[in-house]
């Protein structure tokens, strides 16, 4: 890789297959993540990415609540420029604490660049 994103997906599988059923069932271990990722200590940059800047910071968590047949989806949500985490749901948006989005159910996470 030459070169980093500005913003970096990373989908957790939640879903899986059986191998003898066929049947998909929803994955509901905890997985942990880091809210600060510096993607220098990982093996995925090169020389010439390692010139760049390699510190992302966390700012959004997509959650999904509930079974592979139906479910809910939720978001957690950090603005950059306020330093402020929201929870995202149909009907309402509230403020967190940064530490909600270490959520059990996470189901995406969105690394934005860090400053630099």
């Amino acid at each position: 890789m030459s070169s980093l994103p500005e913003l970096l997906v990373i989908e957790i599988k939640r879903f899986r297959k059986g191998s003898f059923t066929g049947w998909i069932s929803k994955a509901n271990e905890f997985v942990r993540f880091p809210l600060t990722l510096d993607l220098a200590l990982a093996s995925v940059c090169d020389e010439a990415a390692e010139a760049e800047r390699t510190l992302y910071q966390c700012c959004g968590v997509v959650n999904h609540h509930g079974g592979y047949g139906g479910g809910h989806y939720t978001a957690y949500v950090r603005d950059p420029l306020k330093g402020t985490t929201y929870l995202a749901d149909d009907d309402y948006i509230q403020q967190v604490d940064p530490i909600a989005m270490l959520d059990s159910q996470a189901y995406l996470l969105l690394y934005r660049r860090a400053p630099g």
